[in-house]
């Protein structure tokens, strides 16, 4: 059991510098504000963000950081617009969590 609680992983979404929010292991819908600055963190063993690449128009405005080696993986959007509306995916080696952003 404690492996279990170990492995488990945590998505918190952090907007701006206002406030945050975490969203469940299974992921959820997560309404920004167009134009917003804000960070997604991928918390968990080996964690890496997969993002769909049909979705991204302007990949100047998004980046993703590798910050606690095996341990935390940043996905950043700067400015946020419908062009990169849609799913990211937050993988772990035992599992992968969907947060599906959009305009508010």
């Amino acid at each position: 059991m404690m492996k279990n609680f170990q492995d488990l992983f945590i998505l918190c979404l952090l907007i701006t510098a206002v406030s945050s929010m975490t969203i469940s292991p299974h992921g959820g819908y997560v309404s920004i504000d167009e134009g917003a600055d804000f960070y997604v963190e991928c918390i968990g063993p080996s964690p890496k963000w997969i993002i769909a690449k049909r979705l991204i128009s302007d990949t100047a405005r998004i980046s993703t950081q590798s910050v606690q080696i095996n341990r935390k993986s940043i996905l950043t959007i700067q400015g946020m617009s419908s062009s990169l509306v849609g799913p990211y995916l937050c993988q772990t080696n035992q599992s992968v969590s969907t947060i599906i952003l959009q305009l508010t």
